[in-house]
């Protein structure tokens, strides 16, 4: 759940693992928990630079104009199906297989 109502906030994305975690609170950063060749990481990690904002500019051109989609929905089924995944992996606490690999 994401709220930015509550007093407490909890982090934007919470991904947790056996060998990892990442905490982001979409203030620019992140934070990484994990290891690398037996050394204990525990890091903050800066978002790389992008311009977001032109994706929701390209769907805007999209249904007004009729200009071609930058990310279409074929392109990004890929990605839904490993969220997907992912949840059901997270109910069933065993490794679940990816639809569109």
């Amino acid at each position: 759940q994401l709220s930015s109502i509550a007093r407490a906030k909890k982090p934007r994305w919470r991904i947790l693992g056996t060998k990892g975690a990442i905490l982001d609170e979409g203030n620019g950063k992140f934070q990484l928990n994990t290891e690398i060749e037996g050394v204990v990481v525990d890091a903050e990690v800066a978002y790389k630079e992008g311009k977001w904002d032109t994706y929701y500019q390209n769907i805007a051109a999209h249904l007004l104009r009729g200009e071609p989609l930058a990310v279409t929905p074929e392109s990004a089924r890929r990605v839904i199906a490993i969220m997907e995944a992912a949840e059901k992996s997270a109910k069933s606490g065993k490794t679940e297989a990816v639809a569109y690999p």
